[in-house]
């Protein structure tokens, strides 16, 4: 989301084990910045983009807390250069 019901900005979420798959088979990954428009969405900005130009290495995950295991979150600024 561009702005979050706080109103900080929005961030992707990127877990590692499934960047690893992407980058590891030269995959894909969709980016889209959105905001909320009555019942739906709208998309502002969206981004396609190979996995391995994002060069993420191991040292930039964090462990999540969850199921899903280490992420990293990008800012949309990040993404949307």
């Amino acid at each position: 989301m561009r702005r979050r019901a706080d109103g900080s900005t929005g961030r992707f979420r990127i877990f590692q084990d499934a960047y690893d798959t992407l980058a590891k088979r030269d995959g894909w990954i969709y980016f889209a910045a959105y905001r909320p428009r009555g019942r739906g969405i709208e998309v502002l900005r969206s981004k396609m983009t190979r996995a391995r130009t994002l060069r993420l290495s191991d040292s930039d995950f964090y462990p999540s807390g969850h199921h899903r295991g280490p992420q990293i979150k990008l800012s949309i600024e990040e993404v949307f250069q």
